[in-house]
């Protein structure tokens, strides 16, 4: 199994973001690929990829979509 580990941009994050826009320009700024992800471009590719016949010798993977913000800590 391979898991995609998405970070903060959903559907569900939306309306929270929009009441807060001072902390997502600030979230912004300290990823180092300057925006937050979006499911469908940045997700959606790799899904397709993991669950194709191409990737079946791929196993146990988790995969942190985050725009390098895990590189800073």
């Amino acid at each position: 199994m391979n898991i995609i580990n998405p970070a903060l941009e959903t559907r569900a994050f939306d309306e929270w973001k929009a009441a807060r826009p001072e902390f997502v320009e600030a979230l912004k700024e300290k990823i180092p690929m300057r925006r937050l992800g979006k499911p469908d471009r940045d997700a959606g590719p790799l899904a397709i990829v993991i669950a194709s016949d191409d990737a079946s010798y791929m196993s146990g993977q988790k995969f942190m979509l985050e725009g390098g913000l895990h590189t800073l800590a």
